[in-house]
């Protein structure tokens, strides 16, 4: 699939602010999101192992909002949380879409954003745009 670079995208498009709720423990990965107007929830359940400075993960990731139910392989890459409480991750699904997963701790919150598929979009091979 050819990939070309879209226009730039507006700060909605850009963002999405997201609550999330995640445990990394013996070989499990699950992370629980929420957008902050309630509209998506998603389950990320699956493996992990360590890489570089964080970790990769695979599994199952299954959203529900108000179009209904989904669910799909994903894969993590570079999932880190570093010693300022930032954190970060490439997700990848099995139908294409990548989200760049951005965070910050503060005051023993985590705020939390997700950037949706806007960077790239598929051109004359036949492939299909993420959501």
């Amino acid at each position: 699939m050819a990939a070309a670079l879209k226009g730039r995208p507006t700060s909605k498009e850009l963002l999405t602010a997201t609550n999330i709720d995640m445990v990394v423990r013996d070989n499990v990965f699950r992370m629980d999101t929420r957008t902050a107007d309630l509209q998506t929830a998603c389950e990320y359940r699956g493996t992990y192992r360590l890489s570089g400075e964080g970790l990769d993960s695979e599994g199952t990731r299954t959203c529900t909002a108000p179009s209904g139910t989904t669910s799909e392989a994903y894969r993590a890459e570079q999932f880190t949380v570093d010693r300022n409480g930032l954190l970060r991750s490439m997700v990848r699904t099995a139908s294409g879409s990548r989200s760049i997963f951005l965070g910050a701790c503060w005051n023993g919150r985590l705020s939390f954003a997700r950037s949706p598929n806007w960077s790239y979009h598929a051109e004359a091979t036949g492939g299909s745009a993420g959501a």
